[in-house]
């Protein structure tokens, strides 16, 4: 929106010429006039006024003008009101009805206008329209004020943009005809028509000629199938990216997937997004929720734009009420609902841990199906509150699952087992449980069946190598397997924990 038709009225030249062509002049000398009747035309830096009447005070420098009053200067301005009045002493100008005003660029109608030329201001109050010549640009408000010097606009009250692209509605704008940027500063949102995005903020701007805009204060998109938050969100339209800074939220609502973070970037054309600084990931299901967090999260989507991965680099923690788990690093595919586990990872299941070298953990709907334990497997079972551990160890360990609870232990090569089986008696009507030793058996493939972390069946491939040791005989190096370690600390308890660091 260029600098329309002010040049007019602009500083540090005569006052207006009265060009000779009018049909009557009456001229009174007591009043300081000269009332002009028919093809009234005045000069003026170039430019040609035209009217049907007005009322010209020279020596106190004013001018009233009606009836079709044009102002224009060869094909780069022409303005049309029913009226005008100028006053070149104190540099100001007021328009009236039907109010026209058209430059190169933008076309300006509204009710009224007032101009202060010692501000370089121009204002109307009763609506205005600012519409593009050649292209659909438009623009409607209540107030509009313009700074021809700074080619700036501003605009108040039921402010609304609109072209092939956007549409922006907000409270109060500023407008950089220069740059072509739109500033907000009330409640605004904005429509982006060609991939139907929603976009609302507080205050921000918008680029219209790169397609791009910066948004603060309550920021949020809206798309297809997902919804952004953020204290100041980047968006741009023409690579498809969104980057997000403070208090970050990116929900797929199809997926049924949030992440949350303090910084965050999605590329729509790649697919690929990340978070970091507290980033967390959200996995919603019927039976159970997963909450992944680490220092930084990435995911990628597949053809259909659905998320295929989920990887999280560093200092990895994860809950759901069925099982938790801590790592250095992780992948999950939602395709096959395969969790990655690496460096020291341990996965906890009410009173089990499993820990190897790498783990994978197999998740159905229902909860954790399966976890994998590759090299230097390790389950353990607290029983009787920690007093004692039921330990099987072995170079890879499958786990079984249940009604989200450690069922079956598979140890494949070279298995060792420590467990402290339960001796009941009954005592009148009464069941006691005591434990009166510890079995410690070998063998080159076990599979122990369990309840509650205890064992209450065992099947080997081959006879195992096994001893039995009485409660108050246990020899201190038999009690523990070679590689045992009891990590409940890093256990987190809710998945807020996990954001405690």
């Amino acid at each position: 929106m260029s600098a329309i038709f002010f040049a007019f009225f602009s500083k540090g030249q005569s006052f207006v010429e009265l060009l000779p062509g009018s049909d009557k002049m009456i001229i009174n000398k007591e009043k300081g006039y000269q009332k002009l009747i028919g093809n009234v035309q005045f000069k003026y830096q170039g430019h040609h006024m035209f009217c049907d009447s007005a009322f010209f005070y020279q020596d106190a420098g004013k001018i009233y003008a009606y009836g079709k009053v044009q102002i224009n200067k060869k094909d780069t301005l022409n303005l049309y009101c029913d009226s005008l009045f100028y006053n070149s002493k104190d540099r100001f100008a007021k328009l009236w009805g039907h109010v026209r005003v058209r430059d190169r660029e933008y076309k300006l109608e509204t009710d009224s206008l007032d101009y202060n030329v010692k501000k370089g201001e121009a204002v109307y109050k009763n609506g205005g329209v600012i519409t593009h010549i050649t292209r659909s640009d438009r623009l409607t408000s209540k107030v509009g004020y313009y700074y021809p010097e700074s080619k700036n606009f501003f605009f108040r009250k039921d402010v609304v943009y609109t072209d092939d692209n956007y549409k922006m509605t907000t409270d109060t704008m500023r407008f950089q005809s220069l740059s072509e940027q739109v500033f907000f500063y009330g409640p605004t949102k904005i429509d982006v028509k060609n991939d139907s995005t929603t976009i609302y903020c507080n205050s921000g701007y918008f680029d219209i000629k790169n397609n791009k805009g910066r948004f603060i204060d309550e920021a949020k998109i809206f798309r297809p199938s997902q919804e952004i938050y953020g204290d100041t969100l980047l968006y741009d339209s023409k690579l498809k990216t969104f980057t997000g800074i403070g208090n970050v939220i990116m929900k797929d609502t199809t997926e049924k997937v949030e992440f949350r973070g303090e910084h965050a970037f999605a590329n729509d054309i790649t697919g690929k997004k990340y978070l970091t600084e507290c980033a967390l990931a959200i996995l919603y299901q019927k039976s159970d929720t997963t909450y992944i967090h680490a220092d930084t999260l990435f995911t990628k989507n597949d053809t259909l734009n659905k998320i295929d991965r989920i990887r999280g680099n560093y200092g990895v923690k994860i809950y759901s009420t069925s099982f938790q788990g801590a790592c250095d690093s992780l992948t999950y595919s939602k395709t096959d609902s395969l969790m990655k586990m690496y460096y020291k990872p341990v996965i906890w299941n009410r009173n089990s841990q499993l820990t190897g070298d790498s783990i994978q953990v197999l998740r159905s709907k229902d909860g954790v199906k399966r976890a994998y334990i590759y090299a230097n497997a390790l389950a353990i079972s607290e029983v009787d509150s920690g007093k004692y551990y039921n330990q099987v160890a072995g170079k890879n360990i499958v786990g079984y699952f249940a009604n989200e609870k450690l069922e079956l232990v598979h140890v494949v090569g070279n298995a060792k087992t420590i467990y402290f089986p339960e001796d009941e008696k009954e005592n009148d009507s009464t069941i006691i449980v005591s434990r009166s030793g510890m079995n410690r058996l070998f063998s080159s493939e076990i599979k122990l069946y369990l309840d509650s972390g205890e064992v209450i069946g065992m099947t080997s491939i081959e006879q195992p190598d096994g001893v039995f040791f009485r409660l108050d005989e246990i020899p201190a190096d038999e009690i523990k397997v070679e590689n045992f370690t009891w990590r409940i600390a890093d256990r987190p308890k809710r998945w807020e924990d996990l954001l405690d660091e």
